[in-house]
C-alpha cells in the first residue's frame, strides 16, 4: 500500500497551485458522509466492496473509528445526508445526533447534506420546516460545520423547487443569511439565494481542472462561494434505473491525484470529497476490502499539500478508455440519485421502487 502511495506521487509533471483567497487554516477539506449502513446492504451481491468489518451505521463506536481516520486524513468535516428531524424510522437524523455528539469530543466537525429528494420531504412545506429545525437544534451546536462563524447547510436536489420557492423558503427561515446555503449542480440563477455551488460529481469530464475553472468563475462572477470537488472513481452502472449510467476507473489511484490537481487550479474556498462511504457509487475513501487504506493515505497526502499551498504531482493526462460509457460533456440537468428507504415506508406520494441491489425507493 506504501508501495502504491509512494509511486502515484511520483508521476508526472510538478503542478503547484495557488490558493489566495483563504488563508491555510481556513482551507476547508469536507466528505460526503452517509448514515444508513447495515448488514442488508454488506449483503447483497451486487455491492463492489464493503468495509472490512461490514459496520452499522447505528454503532457508535463505528462512527467513533471514522472521525478519528477522516481526522487523521486531514479532512476537517463530515457533510452527512440529512432526510429532516423525524426520528421515525430515519436514522439519517439519529445518526446525525450521534455524530455531532461524538465529533464534538473529537474537535471535529459535521455538517448536513439536505437530501430535499428523500423520502422524508414531500413538499416544499416539508423542506421549510426542516429547516427551521435544523435552524433551531443541530447547527446551534459548537461541533456543527461553520465557515466564519455561520452554520453550513448543503443541498441536494434542490431543482426540484423553483427559484420564487427558495427564495420563499430562506425568506421564512433564515432571511439575514446568518447561515451558508451551498446548492449542487449548473443553476446559476438561485446564486443570491444560495450562497455557493458545488458539483457532486466532477468524473464525468476527462479534464478536472478546465471544468473546475470554469463553473469556479461563473459561480464567483455571480457572488458565490465555490467548492471544488474530488473523488476518486465513479460507478453507478449497477443501479439499472438510471440513465447514461458509466464508469470512471480509479487507476490506482491516479485520477484521485487528477481530480485534486484539478480541483486546486480553480483556487476552490473549500475541497469537498465525493465521498466518505458511498460505496454503492464507487466513491468511497474510507478504508476497504478491495483498497485498504490506500485512498485514505492519498487523502491525508493531497489534502495536507493543498492547504499547505505546496507542489504536488499531477499525474499523465487521463486516457479515454479510463471511461466504460461517456457521458454528457455538461450534464443538462443533476442525476438522478437513490436514496435507501425508511422501514416500514412512511411516504404519502407515489414512489419508484428498484430491488437490484437493496431496496430503494425514489420520490417522484
Amino acid at each position: 500500500m506504501r508501495r502504491v502511495l509512494i509511486v502515484l506521487l511520483t508521476i508526472g509533471t510538478l503542478f503547484i497551485a495557488t490558493h489566495a483567497s483563504a488563508a491555510a487554516s481556513n482551507k476547508l477539506v469536507l466528505a460526503f458522509y452517509y448514515p444508513w449502513y447495515d448488514q442488508s446492504i454488506w449483503n447483497d451481491p451486487k455491492v463492489p466492496d464493503r468495509p472490512p468489518d461490514r459496520y452499522t451505521s447505528t454503532d457508535a463506536n463505528v462512527l467513533t473509528r471514522q472521525i478519528a481516520q477522516a481526522k487523521g486524513a486531514n479532512i476537517d468535516a463530515f457533510v452527512s445526508a440529512w432526510y429532516g428531524p423525524s426520528t421515525q424510522f430515519n436514522q439519517t437524523e439519529t445518526n446525525l445526533r450521534t455524530l455531532l455528539a461524538l465529533a464534538g469530543q473529537k474537535s471535529f466537525s459535521v455538517g448536513v447534506l439536505v437530501e430535499t429528494a428523500g423520502p422524508f420531504f414531500h413538499s416544499a412545506g416539508d423542506v421549510q420546516n426542516a429547516l427551521a429545525s435544523l435552524l433551531a437544534t443541530h447547527a446551534k451546536q459548537s461541533a456543527y460545520l461553520k465557515w466564519n462563524g455561520k452554520p453550513v447547510i448543503f443541498f441536494w436536489a434542490q431543482n426540484q423547487y423553483s427559484r420564487a420557492t427558495w427564495q420563499s423558503i430562506r425568506a421564512q427561515v433564515d432571511p439575514n443569511h446568518s447561515t451558508m446555503w451551498i446548492a449542487e449542480g449548473f443553476d446559476m440563477s438561485l446564486l443570491g439565494i444560495f450562497d455557493g455551488d458545488y458539483l457532486y460529481n466532477i468524473a464525468w469530464t476527462n479534464d478536472v481542472g478546465t471544468t473546475e475553472q470554469q463553473w469556479a468563475s461563473r459561480v464567483r462572477g455571480a457572488g458565490g462561494l465555490w467548492i471544488g470537488t474530488v473523488m476518486p472513481g465513479w460507478d453507478d452502472t449497477r443501479l439499472v434505473e438510471r440513465g447514461g449510467r458509466y464508469a470512471r476507473a480509479r487507476e490506482g489511484g491516479a485520477w484521485y491525484q487528477r481530480a485534486w490537481a484539478g480541483a486546486a487550479s480553480a483556487n476552490p474556498d473549500w475541497i469537498v470529497i465525493t465521498s466518505w462511504n458511498e460505496f454503492v457509487e464507487n466513491t468511497y475513501v474510507e478504508p476497504s476490502a478491495n483498497f485498504g487504506a490506500q485512498y485514505l493515505d492519498l487523502t491525508r497526502a493531497l489534502a495536507s499539500s493543498w492547504k499547505a499551498s505546496t507542489p504536488f504531482i499531477a499525474p499523465q493526462p487521463v486516457a479515454q478508455s479510463a471511461l466504460t460509457a461517456t457521458p454528457t460533456k455538461v450534464p443538462s440537468a443533476t442525476p438522478t440519485r437513490v436514496t435507501p428507504t425508511p422501514t416500514p415506508r412512511v411516504q404519502s406520494r407515489p414512489v419508484t421502487c428498484s430491488t437490484t441491489m437493496w431496496e430503494f425507493c425514489l420520490v417522484r
